[in-house]
């Protein structure tokens, strides 16, 4: 990690290019050689001025000379489409090692440094890894035969005529003065850029998903100004980029393009002086007025190389970020399903002066109980859920299951112990079948339809197309929220893990949904140490102890009767709860304001 911190963006393409070298070093030579062969054609034709203009005895002849020059154009394309496919295929070869380095990685990442990142970690391991491809089959060609070029064409001038050569190449230091113009600084600010346009494409896909809520409370139009603020932020980027790089650029194009104002007049004056042969000023002429415009090329890599190195900035930056801490491998296996919480603490980063979600939480699961845990919104719950999977680390004090901590629980051997619904399940675009099989990938249909008809879901069988086949959609988009609850239930009855963590389970279902939800989950309960994480405390009466939480503490903890007696807070929760379901119309007067005052600011 250290190395990679030190060394430029581009070493990390460069280290995933190093299996393929062969193939890099094949393109690198066919490369040369096609910038050789692009001139060759073109002296053949200077050949054939001279054996037209000064003919001489053992010329060959024009046929030949032709054929020849037919050859070199063959053999130029045959040579390039070698460059093109032995560039294509190293890179692509590369692209897929450094996507499976990234996978691998993230997959060993805490879950706390994943989180909210979704676009930014698509953008890395998709595009910005496949910009490889362009630097190895385009960029580095182009930068190879936009420098060969020139100076193999110089090298053939300057035998041909040392002077010509010379004032061939009189406008390219100009030129190249301009080029450093346009670099100068120029990283720093198309770093600049780049985070511009990521600002301007978040801020228009938070009005695009948002817009529904917008229009229904006539804020369309004003939500709008973040969204034009963003693209205008980068368009003055844009203009403060041209107006730096307008001169310097149109020097350099000039350079570039008008070799001929010096080649014209000095050649005519060395042909008139018979100290330069007429076959060789029309090469200079043909040939000079185009000779340095391959290093346009080069300019355009150049820029293209900028991109390159906001990308590898931003995959090295994954790659540097620290995985989970290492679990020791070992036969450590659980004396029972009991679990403990030790004086945990818990902050999202290790910056001390961060605020922590978690001080000293202390409480037991004795193995085979339920425990529900309750507060309002914001006390820790769902966080002392990820906490017992390992999905994040404790800042302090420890959990252990059976008496072992979880940090010398081999991972593994952790999450074959516990299984998790959580509030929002989700469900992948797969099969019915594979998106249950992810709590065990080993079985086999049977156990599948059971682990369906006990989660309450067996008439998912019939009613939908393919039965298990069924392609159930990104996120399960096609089937209601108890449907896709009840297929996260399936996949903890399939698991058949002692601990077992119901968070906030039937949060998002229709009573009716609820009422099915709650018999498979009393069945789903049976014999195994749960953790229910609960906003509605319905049931919670049942439950071997209760612990509420508020502002990241456990504040009062044991069965339901005495908290009621003992804790406020408790109290207070059940007693809203009793009230929300008792609410009616009836209960409070409603006051109906006239429309434009409805929708007043």
């Amino acid at each position: 990690m250290t190395e990679q911190r030190k060394s430029s963006p581009l070493a990390v393409y460069l280290s995933a290019l190093r299996p393929w070298r062969g193939l890099v070093y094949l393109m690198l030579g066919l490369a040369c050689l096609a910038a050789v062969l692009e001139l060759a054609p073109w002296l053949v034709a200077w050949r054939m001025m001279v054996a037209v203009l000064e003919p001489a005895e053992g010329d060959p002849s024009l046929q030949a000379l032709v054929a020849l020059a037919l050859g070199l154009v063959l053999a130029r394309f045959a040579v390039q489409a070698g460059v093109t496919i032995s560039g294509h295929r190293a890179a692509f070869q590369a692209e897929a090692a450094l996507r499976h380095r990234l996978i691998d990685h993230l997959a060993r990442l805490p879950l706390a440094t994943l989180e909210g990142r979704t676009g930014d970690l698509k953008q890395v391991v998709m595009e910005d890894v496949g910009r490889l491809n362009g630097l190895l089959a385009h960029t580095v060609p182009d930068v190879l035969s936009g420098l060969l070029l020139p100076l193999v064409t110089l090298a053939a001038f300057a035998v041909i005529d040392w002077r010509m050569a010379l004032a061939s190449a009189a406008l390219l230091p100009i030129g190249l003065w301009a080029q450093a113009r346009m670099a100068a600084g120029a990283a720093t600010v198309y770093q600049q850029w780049v985070a511009a346009e990521a600002r301007s494409g978040k801020a228009l896909l938070s009005y695009v998903r948002g817009i529904a809520t917008l229009r229904a409370f006539s804020r369309q139009a004003s939500s709008l100004d973040e969204v034009r603020q963003s693209v205008q932020a980068v368009q003055s980027m844009a203009e403060d980029i041209t107006r730096r790089s307008a001169v310097p650029y149109a020097v350099f194009g000039m350079c570039m393009t008008y070799p001929l104002v010096v080649l014209l007049p000095l050649g005519l004056l060395w042909v008139n002086a018979d100290s330069l042969a007429f076959a060789d000023y029309l090469l200079f002429l043909a040939l000079g007025g185009v000779l340095l415009l391959p290093l346009n090329r080069v300019m355009m890599a150049l820029h293209g190389l900028r991109k390159l190195s906001a990308s590898g900035t931003r995959i090295m930056a994954v790659l540097e970020q620290a995985p989970q801490a290492s679990t020791p491998v070992g036969e450590a296996v659980p004396a029972d399903a009991s679990v403990r919480f030790e004086a945990v603490d818990y902050a999202p980063s290790a910056d001390p002066a961060s605020p922590r979600l978690l001080h000293e939480v202390s409480f037991a699961l004795p193995a085979g109980t339920v425990t529900v845990v309750t507060g309002p919104s914001g006390a820790g719950k769902t966080t002392l859920a990820r906490l017992l999977t390992r999905m994040i680390e404790p800042t302090a004090g420890r959990i252990t299951l059976g008496g072992i901590d979880l940090r010398d629980l081999p991972l593994e051997t952790l999450r074959a112990q516990v299984a998790i619904v959580f509030q929002d399940p989700v469900l992948f675009h797969a099969s019915l079948r594979d998106n249950i099989r992810l709590a065990r990938p080993a079985a086999d249909d049977t156990e599948v339809i059971a682990a369906l008809r006990a989660a309450g879901a067996g008439g998912m069988l019939v009613s939908l197309p393919d039965g298990l086949d069924t392609l159930i959609g990104d996120r399960g988009t096609r089937l209601s929220g108890g449907e896709r609850q009840r297929i996260a239930l399936a996949r903890a009855f399939l698991k058949n893990a002692p601990v077992l963590i119901l968070d906030e389970a039937t949060a998002h279902v229709d009573p009716v949904a609820e009422r099915d939800i709650r018999q498979a989950m009393t069945a789903l309960m049976q014999g195994r140490s749960v953790l229910l994480i609960a906003h509605r405390l319905r049931g919670a009466e049942q439950a071997g102890q209760v612990v509420v939480m508020d502002g990241g503490r456990v504040v009062a903890s044991g069965p339901h009767q005495t908290l009621l007696a003992d804790c406020d807070l408790y109290r207070r929760l059940w007693q809203a709860q009793d009230s929300a379901a008792d609410w009616s119309l009836g209960q409070a007067p409603l006051s109906v304001l006239p429309a434009t005052q409805a929708v007043a600011p």
